[in-house]
C-alpha cells in the first residue's frame, strides 16, 4: 500500500514538473497578435520565442549565455517595430531581492528605447523600435536559461522516491504505526 501512495505522489511531480515547462507557450496568444515563431537553441535544446515583426523579417535569434543576451538578426526594408515575448524560462532580468530589472536593448550595438507591453510570472513582452537598414537587436538580461529548470524538478522527485522506497525497505523508517 505504502509504495502505490509513493509511486502516486512521484507520478504527481513528475507531472506538474512536466506541466511547468511547457507552460509559457501556452500564455503569449494573449500576448502578441499575429505571432511568428522562431526556435532559439541553448545548451542543445530549443525553445519557442513568439513574436511579430513590421517592416522587415527576422532572420536569426541566437542566445549568449555568457552574456545573458539574445541576439536577434533582422532583415529592415522600413522604419519598423519588433514584439518579441520573452519567457521567463528562457532569458529575464533581475535584481538583487528578485524584483524585475530593466532589460538593455541595442540596435546596431546603439542603446535603443523600448516598451514593455505585458509583465506577469511566465513572461515579459518588448516593443522595440527600429530603423530602416537596422540589422542587429540585442536584448540583455541577466540570466538565460536558470540553473534549475524542469529537469531539476523531475530528479529530486526521482531521488526522493527513492530514499523512501530505500528506507522503508530496510525499515529504517516507517510511515505506518506499529501496534
Amino acid at each position: 500500500m505504502f509504495y502505490g501512495i509513493s509511486m502516486l505522489i512521484a507520478m504527481l511531480l513528475l507531472s506538474f514538473a512536466i506541466f511547468n515547462s511547457n507552460l509559457i507557450g501556452i500564455a503569449f496568444a494573449q500576448n502578441i497578435s499575429d505571432a511568428s515563431t522562431f526556435d532559439v537553441t541553448i545548451d542543445d535544446q530549443k525553445y519557442p520565442l513568439m513574436y511579430n515583426i513590421t517592416g522587415g523579417e527576422v532572420s536569426s535569434i541566437t542566445a549568449d549565455q555568457a552574456q545573458s543576451t539574445l541576439l536577434i538578426n533582422i532583415a529592415s526594408r522600413e522604419d519598423g517595430t519588433l514584439t518579441i515575448e520573452l519567457p521567463r524560462n528562457v532569458i529575464d532580468s533581475k535584481a538583487q531581492g528578485n524584483t524585475d530589472e530593466e532589460y538593455a536593448v541595442f540596435v546596431d550595438d546603439q542603446p535603443n528605447n523600448f516598451e514593455e507591453i505585458t509583465n506577469n510570472n511566465e513572461a515579459r513582452v518588448l516593443e522595440i523600435g527600429f530603423d530602416n537598414g537596422a540589422e542587429q537587436i540585442e536584448i540583455a538580461g541577466t540570466q538565460i536559461i536558470p540553473e534549475f529548470g524542469p529537469i531539476s524538478a523531475i530528479i529530486l522527485a526521482i531521488s526522493i522516491i527513492g530514499f523512501i522506497l530505500a528506507a522503508t525497505k530496510y525499515n529504517k523508517m516507517s510511515f505506518i504505526p506499529k501496534h
